[in-house]
Order: structure tokens, then C-alpha cells, then sequence
């Protein structure tokens, strides 16, 4: 049967579930976050709200699913978009100039205000005194030539690098973007500091990390703020350890390697120089396939870690350091999600800036994951075909705006929303 098209006189809207991230914005204080740190901040108050929406209009857009900024201009013509952004809308070579008016005082300020924002968002979706960061690096690389910051990394692949820091919920604290061939710790200190130093005592802090992690200036971070930590170690750290373990045992979990070899774990006392501590360094080994002569007849892993043996048994540590496996999930969906694999923009600070909106948009969205399914969290593509892609009529009158939708959602956005209140409320 044939299709017939007829004109409708109503403004019609895509995406009438951005009002579900607008709420969930305006709790963990998006405006705040942003309006005060923008390039007009200083200036009349239209200016001020015209670069506040512009912001805004890169937050909903990565959460509607643009993956650059000729998309954002296309998404004007819906008018529910528009709507949430402030009835704004600019061209995509407006839009880029925001970014790059974007100082580098602006840069820092934005950056230090995700840290809060997303743990405000935390405080909307989970009670949990285990405040646990996982931090880990990334590579995206690039076809342009004359992006500032691109070089070469130790792959030979030419692009930007990357920082990222998440909790175990898959909250995002920082977003760094850096030259190409930054080597992975690069400023790791300084980003333990700035995200724990909001975190309350009360919580337990800890941190995970991989082996490229495992040096002084990061162990020193986490004994300064009294951070619990479990961090891989380099084998040019571990080796002169090896021969000090006494007693190897096999765990009581099925512990084994990658490649399905059975292991034997152990531990012994690390000495950190230049800190004075003794810590704990926790060992696996399985047997070779092929035992050498020369090389042993083992391999050997290792992890760093803060605990002693009375709070974690050996293979406690390496089952809890596994788990850090989940922030490579994390760092995938913001490069899948938000088509973070590649920037769009020459200034390397514009391109910092645009990382860091996709962070606001991904804690956004990281609240509507858990609520949506707190056992099997989601990722975005469900996120936005449940909750944000939803057909509705805008109409104003009495000077408000009113979106109209299918009674099924509607009741659901209303439950949820009431849940979601009893959580930040602390009654839930």
C-alpha cells in the first residue's frame, strides 16, 4: 500500500527525550559547570547565554548521537532541539569558532568543574563509599596534516593521544587530550590529585592503573592523599623481587593467564625509593610451554599495590586489578558513542574543549544507563533508542514550551524521574 505524505501544521520533534538529560543536567549542574567559564562570561548577559548555548548544543548533540559539527547545524531544524538549546542556532563555522575562542584558563576551569560534575552525577545513580578511578590512555589517530599537536606514537601511527579517568560506574573525571606521542603517564600525578581532592575521606579511594602507571611521582600521589591503589608493574621493577617470594600457592579462584595457563601466586615486600614505605608486590606464574634454560621456566605478572594481606589475599588483588579491564569498555564507548576516534578541529585547545563536552554528555548519559538497568548497565545506542530518539509535538502557549508524547512514555519518564529524585534526595 502506498505511503501519502500531508503537511502537518505542528512542530514536530525528534528527540523529546533530551528533556530527561536536560533534568538529569540541571541537578549535576551543567549551567554551573559551564556558563561562568566561557569566553563571554565577563560580558553582557545575551552574550553569555548565546556561548552558553552553544555549549549546550555540543552536550545534546553528542548525546542525540552527532558525530561532528556540520551535524549539530543539520539538528537545528529540529525544533525540540532547538528548544533545549535556548532557541539558538548558529552555522558550523560559528560553532567551531566557539572552540576555538576557548582560552586555556577556560580549558582548565571547564575541566576542573567535570570532576565535580560527574561526581554529582555519581550521587544521582549510586550509593557506594567504594570510590574506585581507573585511569588509562588512548590513541586517535588522524588523516589531517595540519592539526596541531599531531605526531607520531610508539606504533608509528600519527594522531592525538588521549587521558581518561573513570570510576567503577563508568563516570568520567578528566578528559585530556595531548600530542601524539605523549607517553601514557604524562601528567598522571597531577590528575590523581585533582580528582581525588573533592572526594571525601569518608569514601575508601583507590586507584587502578596498568604497568605504564607503575613509577615514583604516581605511588608518591596516592600516599599523599592516602589513595589505596593496585597498579601492574614493569618488569624492570618486579625481576630483582622474584627470587624473595618463599611460597607460591594456587589461589582459590581459577586465576590463570590469557592464553588459559593455570597459575601459582605469591607475594613480598616492595621498597619505593625517595617515599619510605614499604608495599606489597603480588605475583602470578605459569609454568612455559617451552622452559628455557636461560629464561626460566616460568612467566611471571606482577601488580603494586597499597593493600596488605590482611584486607586482600594475593589472588584478591589480581582478580580486583582485572576488573580495571572495564575502563578499555568506557574509553570504546566514548570513541564509538560520540566518534571521539577522531577531532574535528586545527588548535589543539579546541580540540581539548570538544573532548571535554563529549565527557559531559557521556556522564549524562551515564545516569540513564543505570537507570534504565542498574544489573546489565547499557551503552548509548539503547540509551538513545529507549530514552532520547522519541517522537513528540512541541507547543507553546502561556509562554511555555510543552512536548507532547505517547502516554506509554510518559509514564515511564515520570517514574523514572521519580525515582531518580528519591536517589539524589538519599531516600532511594
Amino acid at each position: 500500500m502506498a505511503v501519502k505524505f500531508e503537511n502537518s501544521r505542528g512542530d514536530l520533534t525528534s528527540y523529546a527525550g533530551l528533556a530527561i538529560a536536560e533534568e538529569i543536567g540541571a541537578k549535576s549542574g551543567l549551567r554551573k559547570a559551564l556558563i561562568d567559564h566561557l569566553p563571554m562570561s565577563e560580558r553582557k548577559t545575551s552574550l553569555r547565554n548565546k556561548d552558553f548555548s552553544k555549549a549546550l548544543s555540543y552536550v545534546y548533540g553528542f548525546v542525540v548521537g552527532a558525530d561532528c559539527i556540520n551535524d549539530l547545524e543539520r539538528l537545528y531544524e529540529d525544533c525540540g532541539f532547538r528548544h533545549f538549546c535556548r532557541n539558538h542556532s548558529f552555522t558550523a563555522s560559528c560553532l567551531g569558532g566557539f572552540l576555538k575562542n576557548l582560552s586555556q584558563y577556560n580549558i582548565t576551569k571547564i575541566s576542573e568543574n567535570l570532576r565535580d560534575f560527574a561526581f554529582r552525577s555519581r550521587l544521582q545513580t549510586v550509593q557506594d563509599r567504594d570510590f574506585i578511578i581507573d585511569i588509562d590512555s588512548t590513541f586517535h589517530e588522524q588523516c589531517a596534516k595540519q592539526m596541531e599537536g599531531l605526531e607520531y606514537n610508539y606504533e608509528n601511527k600519527w594522531g592525538l593521544s588521549s587521558i581518561e579517568a573513570f570510576d567503577q560506574y563508568g563516570f568520567q573525571y578528566f578528559m585530556g587530550v595531548r600530542h601524539g606521542s605523549a607517553f601514557t603517564a604524562n601528567g598522571a600525578p597531577g590528575i590523581i590529585r585533582h580528582v581525588f581532592a573533592r572526594v571525601p575521606r569518608t569514601m575508601h579511594r583507590i586507584l587502578r592503573a596498568d604497568s605504564g602507571y607503575c613509577n615514583y611521582d604516581v605511588i608518591r600521589a596516592c600516599k599523599d592523599l592516602r589513595v589505596d591503589f593496585v597498579i601492574a608493574a614493569r618488569e624492570n621493577m618486579y625481576k630483582k623481587y622474584i627470587h624473595r617470594v618463599k611460597t607460591w600457592r594456587k589461589p582459590k579462584e581459577d586465576i590463570k593467564l590469557r592464553d588459559g595457563r593455570c597459575c601459582e601466586v605469591g607475594s613480598t615486600v616492595y621498597y619505593a625509593k625517595g617515599i619510605n614505605q614499604a608495599y606489597r608486590i603480588v605475583f602470578m606464574r605459569a609454568r612455559k610451554k617451552q622452559p628455557s634454560l636461560f629464561e626460566g621456566q616460568y612467566d611471571y605478572r606482577a601488580f603494586l599495590t597499597s593493600y596488605g594481606e590482611h584486607e586482600k589475599k594475593d589472588w584478591q588483588v589480581i582478580l580486583f586489578y582485572r576488573k580495571r579491564g572495564n575502563a578499555e569498555n568506557f574509553i570504546k564507548e566514548i570513541k564509538n558513542g560520540y566518534d571521539l576516534h577522531h577531532f574535528p578541529c586545527q588548535r589543539l585547545n579546541a580540540n581539548k574543549a570538544y573532548g571535554l563536552l563529549a565527557a559531559y554528555a557521556h556522564n549524562i548519559m551515564r545516569v540513564m544507563a543505570h537507570r534504565l538497568d542498574s544489573e546489565q548497565v547499557p551503552y548509548h545506542k539503547r540509551i538513545r533508542f529507549r530514552m532520547i530518539c522519541i517522537a513528540g509535538q512541541v507547543v507553546k502557549k502561556a509562554r511555555q514550551t510543552i512536548i507532547r508524547v505517547r502516554e506509554s512514555f510518559r509514564k515511564e519518564v515520570h517514574a523514572w524521574l521519580t525515582m531518580n529524585q528519591n536517589i539524589s534526595n538519599g531516600t532511594g
